[in-house]
């Protein structure tokens, strides 16, 4: 692809209409934005798509394929998002737990390995006697810990949500 350089254009080859003369459009430019424009839709489908005069959606269609083939999501209660190797986990423990150290399972495990592991608490009841917290601990492309501690001994919470991001 090129800037605009035909007769008119500016030096920064950019279109105007003022100061005369007004930009000519030349067809090498407009050849090489259709060439740009065609090389997106053909290569959305590994290059052997086929352009339909009548098809004003081609170009849609090929862009969402390419955002599609670098996004994959899992939704639920534990699930995951892919973004082009970056990939964002989430998922709980819904039962009472007291303090100590607790291993989540990355399910898939990540390709290569766990940047880092955010756990909270869960206090379902909105119990101000609570007064228990998550922290992480080790990870690793296959799991994570998460310990559960608390200021005052035998208080416990009813689990924990979690939510990792590793590649």
């Amino acid at each position: 692809m090129h800037k605009i350089d035909s007769q008119g254009a500016t030096a920064a080859g950019q279109f105007k209409e003022t100061p005369a003369p007004a930009t000519r459009v030349d067809a090498a430019w407009l050849n090489a934005v259709q060439a740009e424009l065609v090389n997106v839709i053909t290569s959305a489908a590994g290059g052997d798509a086929e352009l339909n005069k009548a098809d004003t959606g081609q170009l849609l269609t090929a862009i969402l394929a390419i955002i599609g083939r670098n996004i994959s999501v899992t939704l639920g209660a534990t699930g995951q998002i892919a973004i082009a190797g970056l990939v964002i986990k989430w998922g709980g423990m819904r039962t009472p737990l007291g303090e100590g150290a607790y291993e989540v399972n990355f399910t898939p495990p990540f390709p290569t390995g766990c940047y880092r592991l955010f756990p909270v608490a869960y206090n379902g009841s909105v119990n101000s006697e609570a007064d228990i917290w998550a922290q992480s601990g080790v990870t690793d492309a296959d799991s994570g810990v998460v310990v559960l501690q608390g200021a005052i001994a035998g208080k416990s919470c009813e689990g924990f949500d979690w939510i990792a991001i590793g590649h």
